[in-house]
């Protein structure tokens, strides 16, 4: 019997394999924005330089941005959905089990005696 919360080994390459594609994918993007379609060599900021560059290179390397954004809130989506959910979720199980477990421990008590009306309660 496998541990809750591991993973096939054919689901755990799907999973890798699915990070691994939104790293390089990450990774490509860098290197096509800063690299490929870059002005000068290394150099993340344009400033002046951006009119240097012609309409069709600065339209590229804003397209090979925004898939690297893309790819960047793709895998932050798939690591939220399938590292750190199941683990919230699983915490909020588990105070959640304790909650009821201590509630069944107030439900063996004895009720205690109501307040009379006709008596003051500070007397």
């Amino acid at each position: 019997m496998r541990k809750r919360g591991r993973l096939s080994p054919g689901w755990a390459f799907v999973h890798y394999f699915l990070i691994f594609l939104f790293v390089s994918q990450m990774i490509y993007a860098m290197h096509q924005v800063f690299v490929v379609h870059g002005v000068g060599g290394w150099n993340p900021v344009l400033l002046g330089r951006a009119t240097e560059i012609s309409q069709e290179q600065f339209m590229a390397r804003r397209m090979y941005a925004i898939e690297g954004w893309l790819a960047m809130v793709g895998l932050s989506l798939y690591l939220a959905l399938t590292e750190v959910l199941p683990r919230v979720l699983g915490v909020v199980a588990a105070q959640a089990a304790d909650t009821a477990q201590s509630m069944q421990g107030l439900d063996n008590r004895e009720p205690a005696a109501a307040p009379s009306l006709a008596e003051p309660a500070g007397t």
